[in-house]
């Protein structure tokens, strides 16, 4: 890979300069990516390593930088380290954190290890509210795998926390909604010795269509979608979860003027 950071929803830097909000063509402004008040989005990073280096601090911090929450006592509890081929990997895997819930606004997540200089960043996220209660359209993608994709470690990642199983997954909220639906029927058919065509296949799939614009490093990951087995669909306004068969992605990069971000549109096939 080019860049050391994994591409998933919420990627973590070795260098806080590495934020979408600091490219150039960025001009500062923050990216609306969507997180829980009581959680956060899923995710793991690693660095080379052949012994474990435990967490030192955990926090989140105002993109003002201000500390807002202080979770070093949730450590041991909430993530996970592991070794695999020379480097650390690191979860953390969605759980509820404790302590008051965050309210709105820009934030980011800031880890340290014992005996390593600075900090790792994460990329900035808005906290806006309890999913039940909020009023933001979106919709929710959870996606993962039995298997590694690449450095991206799914085996052996489960947290246990107040005896739930937390397995590794990914999760986006997209603030967006599904624009339309396109049903479509597969047949197959043979001819028989009397040339008559009898059907061997038939399929009915429901496609559903939405488009969203999103910065480069969600890109990525919306593109690393695609090699999932495992993923779900939430609508948002209706309440629905919606297991997927195949997700199809075309981006579209926006001009310079436009800060750095992409047109995507995606298209989900059910598993009818």
């Amino acid at each position: 890979m080019i860049f050391s950071e994994l591409p998933l929803s919420f990627p973590i830097y070795k260098n806080q300069a590495f934020q979408n909000r600091f490219r150039k063509n960025c001009y500062g402004k923050e990216y609306k990516l969507l997180c829980p008040s009581d959680s956060l989005l899923p995710f793991q990073f690693y660095f080379d390593s052949n012994t474990i280096v435990p967490v030192s601090e955990w926090k989140i911090y105002s993109t003002s930088g201000s500390l807002v929450k202080d979770l070093n006592a949730s450590i041991a509890t909430h993530i996970k380290t592991s070794l695999r081929d020379g480097k650390q990997y690191n979860f953390y895997n969605g759980s509820t954190l404790p302590g008051t819930p965050l309210p709105c606004g820009y934030y980011e997540v800031r880890i340290a290890f014992t005996g390593i200089e600075g900090y790792y960043f994460s990329e900035v996220f808005y906290s806006f509210g309890k999913l039940k209660s909020q009023t933001t359209e979106f919709i929710k993608i959870i996606y993962r795998n039995e298997c590694n994709i690449g450095p991206i470690q799914y085996t052996d990642s489960e947290i246990t926390v107040d005896d739930t199983v937390y397995p590794f997954q990914n999760e986006i909220y997209l603030e967006t909604f599904i624009t339309h639906t396109e049903p479509l029927l597969e047949i197959e058919t043979e001819k028989d010795g009397f040339n008559n065509e009898l059907v061997t296949f038939s399929k009915f799939n429901n496609r559903l269509i939405t488009e969203v614009v999103i910065p480069d490093y969600l890109k990525s990951a919306i593109l690393m979608l695609q090699l999932h087995k495992s993923i779900a669909l939430i609508d948002q306004l209706d309440l629905r979860t919606i297991a997927i068969s195949r997700v199809f992605v075309k981006t579209q990069q926006l001009p310079e003027t436009s800060d750095c971000m992409s047109l995507v549109q995606l298209t989900f096939e059910d598993n009818c």
